[in-house]
């Protein structure tokens, strides 16, 4: 059940993010739109490897539970922020004009 409700969550933000950035994405070129796609999808990656590895190779040095749980949401705090600005730079990058 569980597995359902995040699957809808994602299609829900998913959704959303689309919506509200519809005409930005109109005024890409198709291949500045797969570029931007494709980064995206590199992004989440390196951020779920990070964060599932991460956190496995941390929690043998921790033996408080407490202390533990707040490091890795250190771990994901940290992923997230550093994963957005890559992202935001990458973005800008590509979506930007060239002359």
């Amino acid at each position: 059940m569980s597995d359902l409700l995040a699957i809808m969550m994602f299609a829900g933000a998913l959704v959303s993010f689309l919506l509200q950035h519809r005409k930005a994405m109109a005024k890409l070129t198709a291949l500045q739109l797969a570029g931007c796609v494709f980064f995206y999808a590199i992004t989440i990656a390196l951020a779920f490897v990070v964060i599932y590895f991460g956190g496995r190779w941390i929690a043998p040095f921790f033996s408080s539970d407490m202390l533990l749980m707040i490091v890795r949401i250190l771990l994901v705090v940290i992923t997230i922020w550093g994963c957005r600005m890559l992202l935001g730079g990458i973005v800008q990058w590509i979506t930007s004009p060239r002359q």
